[in-house]
C-alpha cells in the first residue's frame, strides 16, 4: 500500500470522527507543511497560523470534504491558497514572484534562508517537550485522567475504569487543557499558535 493511499485510508477515519487518525496526520504533515508554507511567509509566527488554520479547517469540514487522489497534495494546496491571501492582506506586501526574486538577489537561489532559525522539526521537538513538561506539573488525578484520554479513550471508557462519572472525567480534562494551554501561553508568548492547536486537537 502507498504512502498516499495510507494518507486516505487515515482521513476516511478522519471523516468518520477518528482523533488518534488526525493526530497520525498533524504529525506527519505539520513539519513539511510549515516548510512549505515558509516559501511563502517568511514569519515563523505566521507560518504556524496557516498551518494550524489548515488542520483546523480540515477537521471542521471534514464530512465536506471529498479527496480522491493525494491528501498530501490537498494539504499543500491548501497552505499555498492561505499563504498567498495572506500576503494579499498584508499591506505593502510584495507578491510572491517578488519575494522569489529578492531572495534569489541575496542569496543565489530561490531558496528562502535562515541560517539562525531552528529546524521545523527541531521547533515541533522542544514544544511537543514544552508540552510533556506542562503534564508534569499537572495534579497527579488529573494528569491520569488526561493521559487516558489522549491516548483515545472515550469519556465513559475512563469513568469505567476510574470509577468516576462522566461528568468528573469532562471536568478534569477540560481543567488539565486550560492549565496546559496557560503553561504554554506563558512560556511561548509570541509563537504558541501551532502548540495551542496540539492541545485543542487533544480535546476534539
Amino acid at each position: 500500500m502507498s504512502p498516499a493511499q495510507i494518507d486516505l485510508l487515515l482521513f476516511d477515519s478522519v471523516k468518520a470522527g477518528d482523533v488518534h487518525a488526525f493526530r497520525i496526520l498533524v504529525e506527519k504533515y505539520s513539519g513539511l507543511l510549515h516548510t512549505h508554507c515558509m516559501k511563502y511567509i517568511r514569519n515563523e509566527c505566521d507560518a504556524e497560523e496557516i498551518v494550524a488554520d489548515a488542520f483546523i479547517t480540515l477537521w471542521d469540514k471534514k464530512s465536506k470534504i471529498d479527496i480522491s487522489s493525494s491528501l498530501k497534495a490537498y494539504l499543500y494546496a491548501t497552505v499555498r491558497n492561505q499563504s498567498i491571501n495572506y500576503l494579499r492582506t498584508v499591506k505593502h506586501a510584495p507578491p510572491v514572484e517578488t519575494i522569489g526574486e529578492e531572495t534569489s538577489l541575496l542569496h543565489g537561489s530561490n531558496t528562502v534562508i535562515h541560517p539562525f532559525d531552528p529546524s521545523p522539526e527541531q521547533t515541533m521537538n522542544e514544544r511537543m517537550k514544552l508540552l510533556e513538561e506542562a503534564l508534569a506539573l499537572l495534579p497527579p488525578a488529573r494528569r491520569k485522567v488526561f493521559l487516558m484520554f489522549r491516548s483515545g479513550l472515550k469519556y465513559s471508557q475512563i469513568a469505567d475504569q476510574l470509577n468516576l462519572s462522566e461528568k468528573t472525567v469532562r471536568n478534569q480534562i477540560d481543567r488539565a487543557i486550560k492549565q496546559l494551554r496557560q503553561y504554554v501561553s506563558d512560556a511561548l508568548p509570541l509563537g504558541n499558535a501551532f502548540t495551542l492547536f496540539l492541545l485543542t486537537a487533544y480535546a476534539l
